[in-house]
């Protein structure tokens, strides 16, 4: 974007840091002069609250800089008045998705205004409506299976995060919100899905996984499981059946809900193997 207020303070912002270099250097000199006997206490006084306001303006004006989108590194750069610019870049705070633009090439933008909206969209939420009788077998934690006529033989494992206490009484049914990893953004927003819960938190089908997700080390075959903490996963056995559709049900080793990694799963091995000359022990 361009910025008139931009140029202006940058310009004020250099003028200032001008002004701090003499108020510096008066300062010294005072010092100096104190020294020797040829100024006074009240002049170092005087040159000494001129510096320390200077300083103050100039950090207040730095302050502004950053308010508007400058970089520190830019301010720090910033020397001469050849290097005044009105181009400020807005950045993303977050890395994800633009789903919406609001703004077009040569607008007038006002102060507040949204530009664009950014959504992570490696997890998404499934909202489903649960009949009033069905909801004893929901619970936050349990975990759900779901389906698309978009995949068809495809089963993707999510996990119920929300139950809304209230009840919609036109429809009797009330909102369940489904925790799902999207990989490859394979589910778009607005779309439709079906939904299955477990009994009492216990899936109603075995767990699956992709066939991307299984990782063979000496022998064994092993999926990357999502912790708590962001990029980190815990390596874990599994024991499989067979293949159908690209998918395999889980036998043993893996809860119903957890997430594994699909896609960067051959990565992981290898730089798990890396660590791990040996292999697992």
């Amino acid at each position: 974007m361009f910025s008139n207020e931009l140029a202006e303070a940058q310009s004020r912002y250099l003028a200032a840091v001008a002004a701090l270099d003499e108020h510096h250097r008066h300062h010294l000199r005072t010092i100096k002069l104190v020294e020797i006997g040829a100024a006074s206490r009240e002049d170092l006084e005087m040159a000494t609250s001129q510096y320390r306001e200077a300083e103050s303006n100039v950090s207040n004006l730095r302050q502004k800089l950053l308010l508007l989108g400058m970089s520190a590194q830019r301010i720090d750069s910033l020397n001469s008045s050849s290097q005044i610019s009105s181009e400020v870049t807005v950045p993303s705070p977050s890395s994800g998705t633009v789903t919406s633009r609001t703004v077009n090439s040569g607008e007038v933008i006002e102060a507040n205004k949204e530009l664009m909206r950014v959504t992570d969209l490696s997890t998404v939420w499934v909202v489903g409506q649960v009949y009033e009788k069905d909801l004893a077998t929901v619970r936050v934690g349990s975990g759900a299976n779901v389906t698309s006529d978009a995949y068809p033989g495809r089963v993707f494992r999510g996990r119920v995060s929300y139950v809304d206490p209230k009840i919609d009484p036109a429809t009797r049914t009330a909102q369940v919100r489904i925790e799902l990893a999207n990989p490859a953004q394979i589910f778009k927003i607005g779309m439709y899905v079906n939904v299955a819960f477990g009994a009492q938190g216990i899936a109603i089908t075995t767990p699956v996984v992709p066939k991307d997700a299984v990782q063979a080390i000496v022998n064994q075959q092993f999926v990357f499981v999502a912790t708590e903490k962001p990029n980190e996963f815990t390596l874990r056995p599994i024991r499989l059946g067979p293949e159908s559709n690209g998918v395999y049900p889980v036998l043993e080793g893996l809860s119903a809900g957890e997430r594994v990694v699909v896609e960067g799963s051959f990565l992981l091995r290898a730089e798990w193997l890396k660590q791990h000359p040996q292999g697992p022990q």
